[in-house]
């Protein structure tokens, strides 16, 4: 089926905004330390609901939820005697029952295998990895459509289009103009909205593409969602060079001059990529070995590299923050190619009319009393919610 559709989320991602929304919940049911049974319900509950919403949005024909590995492949990057390790600086609310969480998590984790969600879970690999990986084998391999689902802008990197095919990121998070994003690659929207660029279909209808007027009128499913614009390439580039402070990436040179920080900041870096004439990885690669790259840095941030080795460097940023299999562990992919093909008839469940209810039937999370989740989904309001996303600079839930 050439315009089969899939839907892949963000497991960690979409279950921590639905504990924000739990604990932090007003009136007399909301939840707060998830010490109870009931607690860890609600929250399963509202990330059934969440799923569903998306899945009935996009009535995809395959939904894939990947997960992140407890101790992930990239913290190995860090030099083992500084302080630093990758997401380091997230720090985990203490007021949270996280044995508890994590088993009612890895409980719904079951719940979805058991109604046909394929699962993705691997040794050190994290969510983005598994993400990539599944573009790779549905999207570059088999030519069929990806949709990503996860707020993380990491996975805007992966957007793609290509001859009617795409791979697009939604961002269900509304913003301060309550819309949801969903990040597209230049030449998608085009293709949506001009005619002109669908080949006409046979009278055996091989050249239609159902996904393409799916697309086109999705809005009347929710008027809130967005279409935006994205370089994957310059999303990329921007990591390597400034680094992420969210998953405590450091950018790719920095260094302390009476007591203050100097790091490449997007403007430095921007001014890197004019002077390079670079617009992607590969471009910047090819910089650094016809040896551009080194004085280019110096120039800009007025210092002398002579304390690291560019090449090395280079290597550990693309690896820190660039979504590419080829950069991934050998363990990984190799565990991966199993996984992909035992679940190769999986992950078929109908959406269309898929709720929390049919997610959930026949698990505890229904056989209990309770009251129906607030229809006030996680991903509506960003304003009310960031308040508790990032409390302090620097810590957070996850």
């Amino acid at each position: 089926m050439a315009n089969k559709l899939n839907l892949v989320f963000d497991f960690n991602n979409i279950a921590m905004r639905a504990l924000f929304t739990c604990s932090y919940g007003a009136g007399e049911g909301s939840v707060s330390t998830f010490d109870t049974d009931r607690e860890c319900a609600v929250l399963i509950r509202k990330i059934a609901t969440d799923m569903a919403y998306v899945m009935r949005i996009f009535s995809p024909d395959r939904t894939i939820v990947v997960c992140d590995a407890k101790s992930p492949w990239r913290n190995d990057l860090y030099d083992p005697k500084s302080d630093e390790e990758y997401k380091g600086t997230r720090v985990k609310d203490t007021s949270k029952n996280w044995d508890k969480i994590w088993e009612a998590l890895n409980d719904y984790k079951k719940v979805l295998v058991n109604k046909g969600f394929v699962v993705t879970e691997l040794d050190t690999a994290e969510a983005d990895d598994l993400a990539a990986l599944w573009k790779r084998e549905l999207f570059t391999l088999l030519g069929e459509n990806v949709v990503l689902v996860s707020s993380d802008r990491d996975w805007v990197q992966l957007i793609e289009y290509s001859n009617q095919k795409f791979c697009i990121c939604f961002n269900p998070i509304a913003d301060n103009k309550k819309q949801k994003k969903l990040f597209v690659p230049e030449g998608f929207v085009e293709w949506l909205n001009n005619d002109n660029n669908s080949p006409k279909v046979d009278i055996f209808f091989n050249n239609y593409n159902p996904q393409r007027d799916k697309f086109k009128n999705i809005k009347q499913k929710d008027t809130k969602i967005a279409y935006t614009v994205e370089n994957p390439n310059k999303v990329v580039l921007d990591k390597i060079f400034c680094g992420d402070d969210g998953d405590n990436a450091p950018s790719f040179y920095q260094y302390y001059k009476n007591g203050k920080k100097t790091r490449i900041t997007p403007t430095k870096a921007k001014k890197i990529y004019e002077d390079l004439n670079i617009t992607n990885v590969k471009d910047l690669c090819q910089a650094n070995e016809a040896n551009a790259l080194k004085p280019c840095i110096e120039k800009i941030m007025k210092k002398e590299l002579d304390d690291i080795d560019v090449n090395e460097r280079l290597i550990r940023q693309r690896r820190l923050v660039e979504l590419s299999p080829m950069l991934f562990p050998e363990g990984i992919l190799s565990s991966f190619d199993f996984h992909q093909a035992d679940m190769i008839n999986v992950g078929y469940v109908p959406a269309d009319s898929i709720t929390f209810t049919t997610i959930l039937q026949g698990s505890k999370y229904l056989d209990q009393h309770y009251d129906k989740p607030k229809e006030n989904k996680i991903f509506d309001n960003l304003k009310d919610l960031e308040q508790y996303i990032k409390p302090i600079k620097g810590t957070s839930l996850f």
